[in-house]
């Protein structure tokens, strides 16, 4: 099959993305993989963003637990893996994270199969940007609500359901920040996860509670408490 590695002798990350890409070819049956800077400067390298095959026999969420040994050998990239069907899926819901980087001039690894900077391309630029906005106005419009529905409970005194609340709107919030940095939001309500993950893409983000303080870890456990029993009594219902 063919296929060809992009990089540059004076890449700065030559060495290293060779090394990464070899490793992964290793592991799994990909298609593409795509290099770019993150948003916010001096995180680390980049990202590595993995194309699996259409012939995988493993979902691309699956690889994203099962590769940890490959994170955990480069700490200088954030990895990310997806299907091209994800990546063409996203963008017509005005996902901006592969407009940003599943491009010709980010690819580092290409094969026959290689297209998703095709889907890029493709996009209608006016209409992208109008969809993307609109999918960001859902979700914060989600976490708005949710912090007028606030006022309400303190005022009445429903300090779970105050609480729940608290804890969906910074939910919705970290949903919203991981969907554009990093390609996808998780299905989970433990805020800690959510903050590992987005944490990861964003030195910001990673302080939503400091882990170092003890007063914040405790809100965080209280938050999570009070979405579990909150979701249990809906299940009940």
């Amino acid at each position: 099959m063919y296929h060809n590695t992009l990089i540059t002798k004076d890449h700065p990350q030559q060495a290293e993305l060779e090394k990464a890409i070899e490793l992964i070819l290793a592991f799994s049956d990909v298609s593409s993989v795509y290099f770019s800077p993150h948003i916010e400067e001096d995180l680390n390298a980049g990202i590595i963003m993995v194309i699996i095959g259409e012939d995988s026999p493993h979902a691309w969420d699956d690889l994203n637990e099962s590769y940890w040994k490959v994170f955990e050998a480069f700490p200088q990239f954030s990895f990310r893996i997806f299907s091209a069907q994800w990546v063409k899926d996203e963008l017509k819901e005005g996902n901006p994270f592969f407009a940003m980087h599943c491009t010709k001039n980010s690819l580092v690894y290409s094969t026959e199969d290689s297209k998703e900077f095709h889907f890029v391309e493709k996009l209608k630029p006016k209409r992208f940007l109008k969809r993307a906005k609109s999918e960001f106005d859902k979700e914060d419009n989600s976490a708005f609500i949710l912090g007028i529905n606030l006022k309400y409970y303190q005022r009445h005194e429903d300090h779970l359901q105050a609480a729940y609340n608290i804890h969906q709107n910074i939910r919705w919030l970290l949903i919203a920040a991981s969907n554009f940095l990093t390609g996808e939001y998780l299905v989970e309500h433990d805020l800690k996860v959510h903050q590992n993950h987005v944490g990861k893409f964003s030195k910001e983000l990673v302080k939503t509670f400091d882990i170092q303080n003890e007063q914040e870890m405790k809100l965080l456990e209280l938050l999570n408490a009070a979405a579990l029993q909150r979701i249990n009594a809906i299940c009940i219902l």
